[in-house]
């Protein structure tokens, strides 16, 4: 009786953050460009405490409530997904508190997703046009500046946190764009229905847009670093073409997408199609070595683990083969090791391993 209402405090909230994202962001990117002044900066300062502390308060709460269901199913599934969780809390408190108040900045948010997903902290580093004058207009030639490093800071950190631990690191403890919802929310996702793990189809379909997408960002990755490190190299009407294209990507296909498979789907089918995921997943894959370890104890082909993955991939062929599971597309999540009933899998990357044998 208590998980049943928890689970469904959990929807509400989860409902509530939608129908508020509609409202604001059409308040924002829908009213506020033919407002008057006054009323344009005080629904952009609606959008701001909606995007930052409001955001920071709904993840807090639904973390709270997701370990509290996860305490009271087995240790396994709490045991994992404890950092996560507590990991998505202390990201949203340094990028959408601490930041945001040390900075003056409240849209410092914009420039913490890695590329090839965004492309903003280029763009504002093309002084005078588009993006670097709004915010030079905004927060000054210093505070554009500070975006910018911390666009940087942001992709090294999401490069090195992926050769050491894998896509597990940043799509299921730090991306506070749809990863937050996956792990902050899962016990209440989708909303229509069962989360359960793709079919064939479904991720045949979810194959070739990875591929669309990945393409369309590195296009977008290639434009603005052009733009940005050769002066004049395009034109106004080009940069504000690609800038719009982005934007339109941004808004019109990326977050309504996510909120769509939050309905139906489960957050994690958006994951199979994230261009920064696509990106850190190789990086993982072939820099991290990142892997389902299996032949820890013995595979009894119950199906346990297949049923469980998000991104539909067959973990106990390898089992059965005692074969190590690659894969790019791998988010690292752990929910085949908790569905495991023998305790045979184990996620694990080439860094984990050196450090796992060091301390034997």
């Amino acid at each position: 009786m208590l998980n049943f209402r928890l689970s469904k405090i959990l929807r509400v909230i989860v409902i509530l953050y939608i129908g508020l994202t509609f409202v604001f962001a059409g308040l924002n990117y829908g009213a506020a460009p033919n407002a008057s002044p006054e009323t344009r900066e005080l629904l952009h300062n609606l959008w701001q405490t909606f995007e930052n502390p409001y955001k920071t308060l709904i993840l807090a709460a639904a973390v709270f409530i997701s370990i509290l269901l996860y305490r009271r199913k087995k240790s396994g599934i709490l045991k994992n997904r404890l950092p996560l969780l507590l990991g998505f809390i202390g990201s949203a408190l340094v990028i959408h508190l601490l930041l945001p108040l040390i900075f003056s900045n409240w849209e410092i948010y914009f420039t913490a997703m890695p590329l090839p997903w965004t492309t903003i902290g280029m763009q504002i580093q093309v002084t005078g046009k588009g993006y670097g004058m709004a915010f030079a207009e905004m927060y000054g030639s210093r505070g554009a500046d500070v975006m910018i490093w911390i666009f940087w800071l942001c992709n090294i950190i999401v490069l090195g946190t992926a050769v050491l631990g894998g896509r597990r690191v940043w799509c299921c403890q730090l991306c506070l764009f749809n990863g937050f919802m996956a792990e902050g929310f899962a016990p209440a996702l989708p909303l229509a229905g069962k989360q359960k793990a793709p079919g064939k189809n479904l991720t045949t379909v979810l194959g070739l847009f990875r591929i669309l997408f990945f393409i369309a960002a590195l296009g977008f990755t290639v434009f603005w670093m052009l733009a940005a490190f050769v002066p004049d190299v395009f034109s106004n009407r080009a940069l504000s073409f690609m800038q719009e294209s982005e934007g339109f990507k941004y808004l019109g296909v990326d977050l309504f997408g996510m909120i769509i498979f939050w309905v139906v789907l489960g957050p994690r089918t958006y994951c199979s199609i994230c261009s920064a995921g696509t990106a850190v997943g190789l990086i993982g894959r072939h820099l991290g070595r990142q892997e389902i370890t299996t032949g820890l104890t013995r595979c009894t082909s119950c199906g346990a683990c297949n049923r469980a993955c998000p991104a539909g991939l067959d973990v106990m062929d390898c089992a059965e083969r005692e074969e190590p599971m690659r894969s790019y597309t791998c988010f690292g999540c752990g929910r085949c090791v908790e569905a495991c009933p023998t305790g045979n899998l184990r996620y694990s990357t080439a860094f984990t391993k050196l450090v796992s044998f060091r301390k034997s």
